[in-house]
């Protein structure tokens, strides 16, 4: 059975990049109110790493750093471009579009619905993450104590979930630079990833960043609500917010964190007022939590992501599109967003949802969740949604072999647990086994219903109707009735009732 994708909690959390694209994405300039502006500079560092090591990587991120900057024509980078082209089997779609672009050649289009994802996946099998560590470790030789090859180790090793070392490495930059906006933020930003909470907010609290800077304070408030706690830097933030010495991107993230404790706090004017100053200039975090409060209170009249020229706004774009029902043009934008940050959650559980519940596209749910056990192997949730889909494409070889990698009665979150037990009981049926399979819906049923949860227990009981319907398509009008009187604020739910009715009526 599918878990019930929520979007309730959202917070705005550190984002954790590369230091080049947090650079190009002037999460690192001055908090002066003196207007921020592109220039050369911004991708001299990338013409130099392509120049020396002339690698498709480099290429890569010469070629995406010269578009953001509309700085197409400088030679080196036209240079980059021919090098990708000239390597087609080597070089992913994404790179072989850019560089096509910048030529003025035509893309011949992409293979797969969400082709980059199958790319992230075979880069992965084929050890090009491990490449790269290997050169920022023989880096780290060359030049001794420099945070931010630290920080990209760190990110490297999480995206292949080798936790340990990502959480060393971590550790080493933040004591190489403790007070450095984006060595503490990633930090931070990664340590709350593992979920030691404790060890992320005391890092922020004790930065000599926090009295004054917004981006620190924006984290800090965020953490803060994650533990269930009011920050005690809430007043510096209005403080910040009111005294007109920074710019207004610089800001924005800070807004946008007062703006939804205040939400949360019911105080609905004073956090559209807090939203609206996030939105004088927001970056793709900022924009995204606004997006989020809208669809939670619906603060406002008149909201549209397309009026604000956001860079990797591919989170809000989603659920935007998810709202509006443009599903397909939803699950591209779940798949920038993951490839833009691959160790999050949040990413490859929407594009599987989005795939699975409103495509019912199974390979693609799939390669999602493949996707996500990479840097997550043994997410318990993830492992379920893998199995739901091979089951309900009928290979429940693979369902059961999946379901056999998690010891259930070590899963501590109720909801994960029930899926997985009513999942078992979906490849039972898809198995031959019926009456096997009754017995495991009536299980999970039961433990939805013990612990209160209302929408697991109606979504238990459609899935287990719909198999009972497939195997005995006459039985339809037997169950008609109790499908029609569930009701669930749940579009999810709903759907499949939907469906339900719509293909046996036919």
């Amino acid at each position: 059975m599918l878990n019930e994708f929520s979007n309730k909690d959202r917070r705005v959390l550190p984002s954790f990049r590369s230091i080049k694209k947090t650079i190009l994405l002037g999460e690192t300039e001055s908090l002066s109110i003196n207007n921020r502006t592109f220039n050369k500079s911004n991708i001299a560092h990338y013409i130099t790493d392509f120049n020396k090591y002339r690698t498709l990587s480099f290429a890569g991120d010469l070629i995406s750093a010269a578009v953001v900057n509309n700085i197409s024509n400088d030679p080196n980078v036209i240079n980059a471009a021919e090098y990708i082209l000239s390597k087609p089997n080597e070089s992913t779609s994404a790179q072989i579009k850019t560089a096509g672009s910048i030529l003025n050649i035509k893309s011949n289009g992409v293979r797969n619905e969400i082709n980059g994802i199958l790319e992230f996946i075979e880069s992965n099998n084929q050890s090009v993450i491990h490449e790269k560590i290997k050169q920022l470790k023989s880096l780290t030789k060359q030049i001794f104590g420099n945070a931010f090859v630290y920080v990209e180790l760190a990110r490297l090793y999480s995206i292949i979930a080798q936790n340990d070392k990502a959480l060393k490495s971590i550790l080493i930059a933040k004591s190489l630079s403790p007070n450095n906006r984006y060595v503490l933020r990633s930090f931070a930003r990664l340590n709350t990833h593992f979920n030691d909470i404790d060890t992320a907010h005391t890092a922020l609290k004790k930065s000599n960043l926090i009295s004054h800077d917004p981006w620190i304070i924006a984290s800090e408030i965020a953490i803060s609500s994650i533990k269930g706690k009011t920050s005690a830097h809430i007043k510096r933030g209005i403080e910040i917010l009111n005294s007109k010495k920074y710019n207004s991107f610089s800001i924005s993230e800070l807004a946008s964190s007062i703006g939804t404790i205040e939400l949360i706090q019911g105080n609905r004017k004073k956090s559209k007022s807090h939203f609206n100053q996030a939105l004088i200039n927001p970056n793709e975090n900022s924009l995204a939590q606004v997006e989020w409060a809208n669809t939670r209170d619906k603060l406002f009249d008149s909201f549209n992501i397309n009026d604000y020229n956001v860079k990797s706004n591919y989170e809000a774009l989603a659920f935007d599109q998810l709202n509006k029902n443009e599903f397909r043009n939803a699950l591209k934008n779940a798949e920038a967003w993951f490839l833009e940050m691959p160790f999050a959650k949040r990413p490859i559980s929407l594009g599987h949802y989005i795939s699975s519940i409103y495509l019912e596209d199974y390979e693609s749910s799939i390669n999602f969740c493949l996707a996500g056990l990479i840097g997550n192997p043994n997410n318990a949730m993830t492992i379920n949604n893998i199995s739901y889909s091979y089951a309900m494409l009928g290979d429940t070889d693979r369902a059961f072999e999946y379901l056999r990698k998690v010891e259930i009665n070590n899963v501590q979150e109720i909801e994960t647990k029930v899926c997985l037990i009513a999942t078992h009981g979906l490849s039972l049926f898809r198995s031959g086994l019926y009456e096997e399979g009754r017995q495991k819906y009536s299980e999970a049923i039961a433990e939805a219903q013990k612990n209160k949860l209302e929408s697991y227990t109606k979504l238990a009981i459609v899935h287990l109707i719909n198999e009972e319907i497939r195997i005995k398509p006459e039985s339809f009008s037997e169950y008609y009735e109790a499908l029609q009187k569930i009701k669930d604020p749940s579009q999810g739910i709903n759907l499949l009732i939907e469906r339900i009715i719509d293909r046996n009526k036919r």
